[in-house]
């Protein structure tokens, strides 16, 4: 067992219970010198002045100055309790072998001794050659040590006694006792708090542990609340956008009243107007009467000529007949070279002849009878005169029979001609008679083109035929048509012709004709035959579905040719472009009372927004686009933007483009709600009725109701007027939806609400300066 004295003078927690003073070992003390002797003599006062406060301490305990309660655990007793698992740690100093030269050099080898003892019974210590942490068993083993050193007679004896009661006071010590024993408390020793730190070390490590996988666990938490904050956030967005939504409606709806009043003043001299057209219309009322009466007439000259015709017809064939006779006959006669050479032998002959006539008459009786020619000739008269006159005659009667074939030949050329001409009339009149239909068919989608061969045969498009399902400027006989050189600029500067005078051409007739009845007409007065109005209408719609990118008028007339849209597509397109145009004109009028050519892009920008109210972000995105384009330090050339043209370039021809495909988007849209319609009747074996159609259009289009919906139900009814619509409805009146939705397409303009606002034009006209314009009487501008 370790024996340690005990502590020094002031420590606390002397020697053990039993008091027991520490032995001097005097092995070979007697070689000391006198300085080691005095040196250990100074120790052993030093020693025994420990011993004696040891004692005293135990005194004091004994003098209940500490109290019983008090339990005084010297640092020999720890040291022990420390070193007891590993058995003894040194033997005494005193007992060194005098095989070492010193003192020096058999502590030194003692102390390896023990700390590699240590190193082997404590593995993963940290020793001498390794120094590491503080650690109990080396502690103790070098206090031991000094104590032994502390013993012997050496110089430092006093100091290093001192040195090593301090250190076990501070390393030791569980309580403190003051000299006069009036106070005491307790402490910790160093190695109590060294393992408690090395538990609160192992518990701080698991409960980071712990905070590691709560953080982690917390940091889940905060990723959802932040996607929750996102989703709040983009609830208020939506909520703030809902809300700019109902005050921009709130502005719309005071801005659409000023509007109304406006369309009142307006709808005032639009009645008026209307009363000027309908006397217009009466007059043309009774000239439409004129002209059915001229074409009753010409219907009379028609069935005459046809009669006229078929007379002409039995008169060719009686000639035919008579040709192939005469042509029967000139087959048996005298080909032309015989005969011309006929004719010169007979001249010949001739005047051979008339030497043998006047010798024949001197031997009149001494020659052979001539032939009795009237039993030759059948049914032939006497023969008159003699051979030669005879012969005469022959060739005069040849000659005449000639002269006839050729007339008859020239007669029956000039028939196959007349017969041709009148064939090509009589088909192109059964082409025409049938009724002329609504649309082009969907054959028409796709013209077949026959190439032909270079130099000699132009190309060619397949004929689709000539039945009345087809408008009569695609019927034709045969085969093929040929393809005509139609150059893109011509084509299109046509289109723009048939839009410009179609409502000319309706307004003459009193009646609303058809896109392709009128396209048949039209080109019929640049073209003499019809047969030239076919090819022209074959190379027309193979253009239509070969070039690239149409403009929107033509884009907008092939749509009206094959009855996906009506013709008040394009009238509302004219209006639209026409408003937009006195808008910008306009805003340039308010920014500027003195420069109208140009106006700032940002009211502009403000400009658009209010006149297409109801456009989506990405149609609108584009169109501040094209704005901008235009721009030169935040100002705009107002006709630069518009531009000119059937086709504009820019901001017009762009709004154009966007007008055409939202109505029919519309119209694709409502089409396929009323199909869904009927096929949800098909599958219950019911019929339809207007209030299922009124239904089916509500749940379509919510913004559409009242008389809105009224004059839709009454468009696609076919009828004039909505008064009667809404007992319909309640009387539950079956309605065909195939033919609804064809008058509703093909005869109305069908699109959203607030596709264009007008209205807009009145606010800038209102915030402007100016007091004259286009507006300022409140009338609308002319559409295009």
């Amino acid at each position: 067992m370790l024996r340690i004295p005990a502590l020094a003078a002031g420590g606390a927690a002397a020697g053990p219970a039993s008091g027991r003073k520490p032995s001097r070992k005097s092995a070979s003390s007697t070689a000391r010198p006198a300085a080691d002797l005095a040196a250990n003599g100074a120790a052993s006062k030093l020693r025994r002045g420990s011993t004696g406060e040891t004692e005293g301490m135990g005194a004091a305990v004994a003098a209940g100055a500490l109290g019983p309660h008090v339990v005084a655990k010297t640092w020999q007793q720890q040291v022990e309790r420390v070193t007891a698992p590993m058995g003894s740690v040194a033997p005494s100093l005193q007992g060194k072998e005098n095989r070492f030269r010193s003192t020096a050099v058999y502590c030194e080898v003692k102390l390896r001794e023990m700390l590699h003892k240590g190193k082997k019974d404590q593995k993963g210590l940290a020793t001498a050659e390794e120094p590491g942490a503080p650690d109990a068993y080396r502690t103790a083993v070098c206090c031991q040590l000094l104590s032994e050193l502390c013993e012997l007679g050496l110089p430092f004896a006093a100091v290093l006694t001192v040195i090593r009661d301090e250190l076990v006071r501070a390393i030791y010590s569980d309580h403190f006792l003051s000299r006069d024993g009036s106070l005491t408390f307790d402490q910790v020793p160093f190695f109590v708090v060294v393992t408690r730190l090395e538990a609160d070390k192992a518990e701080m490590a698991a409960e980071r542990e712990r905070w590691k996988a709560a953080l982690l666990e917390r940091q889940g938490d905060v990723g959802r609340i932040e996607q929750q904050m996102q989703a709040l956030e983009a609830q208020v967005r939506a909520t703030e956008g809902a809300n700019a939504g109902l005050r921009a409606e709130l502005q719309a709806g005071q801005e659409a009243f000023e509007g109304a009043k406006a369309e009142v003043r307006l709808t005032r001299e639009e009645m008026k107007r209307l009363k000027k057209e309908l006397l217009r219309a009466k007059e043309e009322v009774q000239r439409a009467l004129a002209v059915e009466a001229e074409c009753l007439a010409e219907r009379e000259d028609f069935q005459r000529l046809r009669a006229t015709q078929q007379q002409s017809v039995h008169e060719l064939h009686r000639l035919q007949a008579h040709l192939e006779t005469e042509r029967r006959e000139a087959a048996d006669s005298v080909p032309k070279k015989e005969l011309d050479a006929a004719q010169v032998a007979l001249v010949d002959v001739q005047a051979k002849l008339a030497v043998a006539l006047v010798a024949a008459k001197e031997r009149r009786g001494e020659l052979t009878p001539r032939p009795a020619w009237a039993k030759l000739r059948h049914g032939g008269a006497g023969a008159r005169g003699a051979t030669a006159e005879q012969a005469a005659e022959l060739c005069a009667l040849t000659e005449r029979l000639g002269a006839e074939v050729d007339g008859l030949r020239e007669e029956s050329a000039q028939a196959r001609v007349t017969l041709a001409d009148l064939t090509e009339r009589l088909r192109e009149a059964d082409c025409l008679a049938p009724p002329d239909v609504a649309v082009m068919p969907d054959a028409a989608r796709s013209i077949e083109e026959l190439p032909g061969v270079a130099g000699k045969d132009p190309d060619r498009f397949k004929v689709l035929g000539c039945g009345a399902e087809l408008p009569r400027c695609l019927r034709a006989v045969g085969p093929a048509v040929h393809k005509i050189q139609l150059h893109e600029e011509v084509f299109l500067q046509t289109v723009a012709d048939i839009w410009d005078s179609k409502a000319a051409f309706d307004a003459e007739r009193a009646t609303r004709s058809t896109m392709p009845e009128y396209l048949y007409a039209h080109v019929r007065r640049s073209v003499e035959t019809h047969g030239a109005v076919v090819e022209w209408t074959y190379t027309m719609l193979h253009a239509l579905h070969r070039l690239p990118r149409l403009p929107p008028p033509v884009d907008c007339f092939r749509a009206v040719l094959f009855g996906e849209l009506s013709e008040a597509a394009y009238r509302d397109g004219c209006r639209m472009a026409a408003a937009l145009a006195e808008l910008l004109r306009t805003v340039a009028r308010a920014c500027s009372p003195t420069n109208h050519t140009k106006a700032r892009t940002a009211d502009c920008l403000e400009a658009l927004d209010a006149f297409f109210p109801a456009k989506s972000a990405d149609s609108r995105k584009a169109l501040h686009k094209a704005l901008r384009a235009h721009a030169k330090k935040e100002e705009v050339v107002i006709e630069d933007v518009l531009g000119s043209g059937l086709a504009p370039p820019g901001l017009l021809g762009l709004a154009l483009e966007q007008h055409l495909a939202e109505v029919r988007d519309y119209t694709a849209r409502l089409r396929a709600a009323l199909d869904r319609l009927r096929t949800d009747a098909a599958e219950q074996n019911r019929t339809i009725t207007l209030a299922d159609v009124s239904t089916a259009l509500e749940r379509f289009d919510s913004s559409k109701a009242g008389p809105e919906l009224e004059a839709l139900l009454a468009l696609g009814c076919g009828m004039v007027a909505a008064g009667e619509i809404p007992g319909m409805v309640a009387a539950r009146v079956d309605v065909d939806v195939e033919r609804f939705v064809e008058r509703v397409l093909r005869t109305g303009l069908v699109k959203g609400s607030k596709s264009y606002d007008t209205s807009a034009i009145l606010k800038w006209k209102v915030e402007g300066t100016l007091d004259e314009g286009a507006l300022s009487d409140g009338g609308l501008p002319e559409t295009a």
